[in-house]
């Protein structure tokens, strides 16, 4: 009790400095738009995805996220659209932040392996504090808890605003390399001034496939790829492999900054079947916090529709499906 005590203080503290981070999803290829708008269409076909993740859920549901994506290659507009909703409750809904964005992806060939996606994404935020729920050091006594009532000032009014990011990204047939940027104003997500600084996202990844009995039938391959962030002064270097044998996925990750001080490693495992992919992941952590923090859980959805074969055979980035 007088963790969870604690660790609710502690976020009253640096409430402000906390929301002014982004939501981390473990599984990048999941909510893919989410990484870097402009894998929208990247399997070509119209695609449904769906994601929830709990982060360290012994302190109390502190982080829980939701995630929903449509996104297709359209070739009237010479490109692809999609579409992504994300909810995200901090601190056990102390705070929470609503973002609808909408993205248009322009897709031309440089040469005949490689392709260019550039993206602009626009979105719809929303931030509101529940004060109601927030608790005060006033309002702790040291032998008996949560006792008094605060003085502070507990009425919030919610947060309305326009955000835009962009993408790019470079593709071959089993390489891509890309770029995004997010929240390109740098707006005020609080009546006190807090700012939600820029993010960027630079990564790569590749696919290599094994026919280990010379039948040109792949019988296993592997994805490594990379993944760098940096908000703020916040920097966080994500790397990993998956291993895709038939219809089954694995893979790991590991997470630490530029000092080599560890988050956490990331454990994965996937499902395909026929039209529709399951996952999930459990991030152990790997910091100071390890034994209190119950780790976070990932599971994520994707349903993908019908499309034209040529289309998609010309098209897809070979990215992993989770």
């Amino acid at each position: 009790m007088i963790k969870k005590i604690l660790f609710i203080v502690l976020i009253n503290f640096k409430l402000f400095e906390l929301i002014s981070q982004d939501t981390q999803f473990s599984q990048f290829f999941s909510s893919r738009l989410y990484t870097n708008p402009a894998f929208a269409g990247s399997n070509f076909c119209p695609n449904l995805s769906s994601s929830y993740r709990n982060q360290w859920p012994s302190l109390g549901q502190s982080y829980v996220s939701y995630y929903a994506s449509y996104d297709q290659y359209a070739d009237a507009i010479k490109g692809a659209f999609g579409f992504y909703v994300l909810s995200d409750n901090q601190g056990n809904n102390v705070f929470q932040s609503l973002n609808i964005a909408a993205i248009y992806t322009y897709i031309f060939k440089i040469s005949y392996k490689y392709r260019v996606r550039m993206a602009i994404q626009g979105a719809f935020v929303q931030n509101k504090i529940n004060g109601n729920k927030m608790i005060f050091n006033d309002m702790i006594d040291p032998n008996q808890g949560i006792i008094y009532q605060t003085s502070e000032n507990t009425n919030f009014s919610p947060n309305n605003l326009i955000d835009f990011s962009t993408g790019i990204i470079l593709n071959s047939k089993k390489h891509f390399f890309g770029i995004a940027v997010k929240h390109i104003a740098e707006y005020n997500i609080s009546e006190q001034k807090e700012k939600i600084p820029l993010k960027f996202t630079v990564h790569y990844g590749t696919k290599i496939d094994f026919d280990l009995n010379d039948r040109k039938n792949i019988d296993f391959s592997l994805s490594p790829n990379i993944i760098f962030e940096q908000q703020h002064n916040n920097q966080i270097l994500n790397y990993g492999l998956y291993i895709s044998r038939k219809k089954i996925t694995s893979g790991i990750w590991i997470k630490h900054n530029l000092k080599f001080n560890f988050d956490s490693a990331v454990f994965l495992l996937g499902f395909i079947l026929k039209k529709i992919k399951l996952s999930y992941s459990y991030d152990l952590t790997l910091s100071k916090l390890r034994w209190n923090t119950g780790g976070s859980h990932e599971i994520s959805f994707s349903f993908q529709m019908n499309c034209i074969e040529k289309i998609r055979k010309q098209n897809t980035i070979k990215c992993p499906s989770f």
